[in-house]
């Protein structure tokens, strides 16, 4: 008989001691800041898989002329190396109402590396109402 796998009830990678993972936030962001929504670093001896991580961002003050705001899904790497999975710009001068919205679906990480969520808005009058969150499973190594 051929075994093509492990035997046993904890096959997979993800049954090796589990752990869900879900950090989130919703808040304004006001001209000039920058909110960090969800962060996540990766312990020693574990990885994870990221299933869902999400930014938004909506204008509710109009933004001023020169004024944006950047929405931004981030793993760093020991090193440290940045690799950015998402990063998108609500343009100057955006009218209320204007939206942004992305979902980055499975993130693999390994021991060390950190995931954030981050919305940033340039100095000026204008105001975002923003969010972001994240969600997945830690295991074994």
């Amino acid at each position: 008989m051929q075994l093509f796998g492990p035997t046993g009830s904890r096959n997979f990678p993800t049954d090796r001691n589990p752990t869900r993972i879900a950090v989130g936030a919703f808040a304004g962001v006001v001209g000039g800041a920058s909110t960090t929504f969800a962060t996540y670093t990766v312990p020693a001896g574990r990885r994870c898989t990221i299933w869902s991580a999400t930014v938004n961002g909506v204008v509710i003050t109009v933004l001023a002329a020169g004024q944006t705001s950047e929405q931004i899904i981030r793993v760093t790497k020991p090193g440290p190396i940045l690799t950015e999975q998402v990063h998108d710009i609500i343009q100057a001068a955006a009218a209320v109402g204007t939206r942004v919205q992305h979902d980055k679906s499975t993130i693999e990480l390994a021991a060390g590396d950190i995931l954030d969520v981050i919305v940033s808005v340039t100095a000026g009058a204008g105001v975002v109402q923003a969010g972001g969150g994240l969600s997945g499973v830690e295991y074994d190594a």
